[in-house]
């Protein structure tokens, strides 16, 4: 059994933690809720990432497109709402791939732009001696 006097304390403690709570629990399910969702799926996502990718068939294709990569990397990261770029070699398949991840809502306006500046990145990627250059875009999420 409580103190007499420690009642009231007790209480204005319960009061003041549930506020707290209400405070922060408010802001999450709101932003979650408002979180995209392909259809009604459950797959939701606050991220869009675009992917450039093409082969390689040798050491020197693979050098010149870390190359071109080098040579345009600045330009990539200056892209709005850009959260990372990001390099994947795989060495079985021979793919090279450049992926920027953007927060959901900057990504319209980059794919407004034609993703600036893919067209020169991937135009370079060719000359480089990559092949079967594509393109595609994705929800990116860290779980």
């Amino acid at each position: 059994m409580l103190l007499p006097s420690l009642q009231p304390r007790l209480a204005l403690l319960v009061v003041l933690l549930a506020a707290l709570l209400s405070d922060i629990a408010s802001p999450l399910s709101t932003s979650f809720n408002a979180m995209p969702e392909i259809g009604a799926t459950g797959v939701s996502f606050t991220h869009v990432a675009r992917e450039w990718r093409c082969k390689w068939t040798d050491e020197a294709v693979l050098k010149r497109l870390q190359g071109v990569l080098d040579a345009q990397l600045s330009a990539i990261k200056a892209v709005g709402g850009q959260v990372s770029v990001q390099r994947t070699v795989c060495g079985e398949c021979n793919d090279f791939k450049v992926i920027t991840k953007l927060t959901e809502p900057e990504y319209g306006a980059w794919s407004g732009a034609d993703h600036a500046p893919e067209a020169a990145f991937l135009a370079a990627l060719t000359a480089a001696g990559g092949t079967q250059v594509e393109t595609q875009t994705v929800t990116f999420e860290t779980l």
